[in-house]
């Protein structure tokens, strides 16, 4: 499997890090990444059996096509034993909840330093997502993305963010909408890809309709609990047939354009200037990219 960059990840699910049939469950959904959850997803008394299934379970990721990653405890709270349990198995990402503050982040980066150096990985090998779960960690985010260059991507919390701000969780996240568009604002100014909270809902229609407004408020990918959801993750997050045709039609007119030294041109009633034009263009790139991630 290709490794895919942050923007190519479009599903990316937590599954318990000890349940191997629900690990199996979410595997054959084809997710872009998979997360073995140790942390808020497997009980203490089943933490040594979480850490243990990791090499099997990343193995049977890249098998499957999907990114394998792990969602370990804070440091002080038992993560450096994790560590030393995943780091061997050679997670592509390594995700620390509840991030809050750069030394933290600065911390990981020197234990995961220090493993891949033991375990024989090339510096820099495995990523830091943060996941971004209270209202200090929302607030701190551009200190947290800056302690180190491991960090590509970053995930915005749900259930733990709604807690932390004393709002109720409901099915139209009303309640997260302020911290999601504050999120994606720093996200793209960081020059990191942002993931949308998870739909923890288990209907399919709901996801779909979250997954749409997130798409276009500009993320590209979100995270999900549900292994149901992936493929519908998968399509919104896609360009369709129609987006793509409507994208090559706007490039094919404005080059056409500027050959003949028009400085912009009408497409189905939309004026086409430089920034719609890079827009279609990235986009086109993007379905490439997709099908090559794809096809690896």
């Amino acid at each position: 499997m290709a490794h895919r960059s942050p923007d190519l990840r479009r599903s990316l699910i937590f599954v318990a890090g000890a349940d191997a049939v629900a690990q199996d469950q979410a595997l054959g959904a084809r997710p872009d990444v998979l997360i073995q959850d140790l942390e808020d997803f497997t009980p203490r008394p089943l933490k040594e059996t979480g850490r243990s299934r990791a090499a099997a379970l990343f193995a049977a990721c890249r098998q499957a096509g999907a990114m394998a990653a792990v969602r370990i405890d804070r440091l002080a709270d038992g993560g450096l034993l994790d560590l030393d349990a995943v780091v061997p198995a050679r997670p592509d990402l390594i995700l620390l909840p509840k991030a809050e503050s750069a030394a933290e982040i600065a911390a990981l980066d020197a234990a995961i330093g220090t493993r891949e150096a033991l375990h024989g990985l090339e510096p820099g090998t495995i990523e830091i997502v943060p996941t971004v779960e209270t209202a200090r960690g929302v607030l701190r985010l551009e200190a947290i993305v800056s302690a180190s260059a491991r960090i590509r991507s970053a995930v915005l919390g749900a259930e733990d963010l709604a807690a932390d701000l004393m709002a109720p969780r409901t099915r139209e996240g009303g309640e997260l909408a302020y911290a999601r568009a504050r999120f994606l604002l720093e996200c793209r100014a960081l020059g990191i890809e942002p993931v949308d909270p998870p739909y923890t809902f288990a209907d399919e229609a709901g996801c779909a309709s979250e997954a749409r407004r997130a798409a276009a408020a500009g993320y590209r990918s979100k995270s999900t609990v549900t292994p149901g959801h992936v493929a519908i993750l998968h399509a919104v997050f896609s360009p369709d047939a129609d987006a793509l045709r409507h994208a090559q039609n706007v490039v094919a007119a404005f080059d056409e354009a500027r050959a003949r030294g028009a400085d912009r041109v009408l497409v189905d009633g939309l004026w086409i200037e430089p920034p719609t034009y890079r827009r279609a263009c990235a986009l086109i790139e993007r379905a490439e990219a997709l099908a090559a991630a794809s096809a690896a």
